[in-house]
């Protein structure tokens, strides 16, 4: 009898406890819809190339500080949406002195600002324990900047002229995001831009530029959810 109700006792709590692991085992963990409006911020390093007929290529460097914004919506397994992003430059460049008949000539390069209108479509996976929503996406789009140029001369007079233009061009990149919460996630990203080339008038000269941007950037967004439909 005793050997009887030992069995019982056991065969309870072995029942419970698989009964326990399952609930456990059942409850998923908590996936963030991507679908809503989203705002945020953004701080990257952009390096790239100015390329002038008379001085040649030369580099640029700098930091960018920005806002981004924009709607995702999931279908499924695939996030799609757009965004807008703008940020202030402090990517400059100087190019090695170059000679125009008797005087020695150098550019010198500074962008105020970007920005970039730009499609995303990304997979969003589950990357538990560290995150349970994360979304890798690329994206690509239109992209605008101001750029300053300066044309130093030097030997005879050493005058100096500067210029402003804003360039019209085209943007792509990579990037991944992973929410803590339903309402705030952290992404870093990369975008190459290249802005086509513009035509200054300076000290008499036609200096024709183009420019091309490399960023890497670290972002952090406030996610606006749209509420689920009501059963």
């Amino acid at each position: 009898m005793r050997s009887y109700r030992a069995s019982l006792a056991a065969s309870a709590a072995t029942a419970a406890l698989l009964a326990g692991m399952g609930g456990a085992a059942a409850e998923p963990a908590p996936i963030y819809n991507w679908t809503g409006f989203y705002i945020g911020a953004n701080a990257g390093y952009g390096w790239g190339e100015a390329n002038n007929d008379r001085a040649g290529k030369f580099k640029d460097s700098g930091t960018q500080f920005g806002l981004h914004g924009g709607y995702n919506h999931q279908f499924g397994g695939i996030v799609v949406g757009f965004e807008a992003d703008a940020a202030i430059s402090n990517i400059d460049a100087g190019s090695d002195p170059f000679f125009e008949g008797k005087a020695s000539l150098r550019l010198k390069a500074k962008q105020d600002w970007a920005g970039s209108l730009r499609l995303r479509a990304g997979l969003p996976f589950s990357a538990a324990p560290l995150f349970d929503n994360v979304m890798i996406y690329g994206t690509g789009g239109a992209a605008i900047s101001r750029w300053n140029v300066r044309l130093d001369e030097s030997f005879i007079v050493g005058d100096s002229e500067k210029r402003s233009k804003t360039y019209f061009g085209w943007t792509a990149g990579l990037g991944i995001e992973a929410k803590f919460n339903s309402s705030v996630s952290i992404r870093t990203e990369y975008l190459h831009a290249d802005y086509g080339s513009e035509t200054y008038s300076l000290l008499g000269e036609a200096i024709r530029v183009k420019f091309r941007t490399d960023t890497v950037r670290l972002g952090l967004t406030w996610h606006f959810p749209t509420p689920a439909p009501p059963p």
